[in-house]
């Protein structure tokens, strides 16, 4: 198993031919298939049209899979089957080696030298998930996810947390409560703690009579 593409985000234009300089001459270079300016500013004109050239577009631009929407594809379906479709096959490198899972990880995973001296031995999924495993914990593995109904199109960058009964949640609450069907700020809205929805180091519980009675309020039911 190997890396098909890399993809990069840099904050400017300044950067992104930084990054060229960077990688040029490295095994890597030729799997980098776009690098994303996270700005306002203009796209750098397209690639020289030769093995490992790429382009550098704007947020705005680029593919709606990256980032924390709803996407109804069914390409995002099947990948939320088997993946977590934020972080799977995701990873950020430091400047000075380091490979996390994003940038506001306070520590390294591997280094990208040893990333680069594994990748011969990897295998299979288990052996990436290994390495990496965040990118196999699936909505259906996390507290409040696995009842919402938009599970298998949220791009949530939510980072999960593994409790000690091996069970995932977030220490995070998702704008959207899919008890109540409700987004954060919509007329109605409750939040999981005033609709007796408990997700924590601790445990998951949920009051289902206090949910019910909310929804007969809201919807009439």
């Amino acid at each position: 198993m190997s890396l098909s593409y890399l993809s990069f985000v840099v904050p400017d234009q300044e950067s992104a031919i930084e990054l060229d300089a960077l990688i040029e001459g490295h095994p890597l270079s030729t799997r980098v298939s776009e690098k994303i300016i996270d700005g306002n500013e203009e796209p750098r004109s397209g690639t020289d049209g030769q093995s490992g050239g790429s382009t550098a577009q704007t947020r705005s631009e680029m593919s709606v899979k990256h980032f924390n929407r709803i996407v109804f594809s069914l390409d995002v379906h099947r990948e939320a089957s088997s993946y977590n479709t934020f972080y799977n096959a995701r990873i950020h490198v430091t400047a000075d080696g380091g490979v996390r899972y994003s940038e506001d990880d306070p520590t390294d995973l591997i280094q990208l030298k040893e990333l680069h001296r594994l990748m011969s031995t990897i295998n299979n999924k288990n052996d990436v998930l290994r390495l990496f495993p965040l990118w196999g914990v699936t909505k259906e593995q996390i507290d409040v996810c696995k009842d919402c109904e938009l599970r298998m199109v949220c791009m949530d960058a939510r980072r999960p947390v593994r409790r000690f009964d091996g069970e995932w949640f977030h220490t995070v609450e998702c704008t959207y409560n899919p008890y109540i069907c409700k987004w954060k700020g919509e007329e109605g809205y409750r939040s999981l703690a005033e609709c007796g929805v408990v997700s924590n180091v601790d445990g998951f519980s949920i009051d289902h009579e206090r949910i019910a009675a909310i929804n007969a309020e809201l919807w009439g039911e």
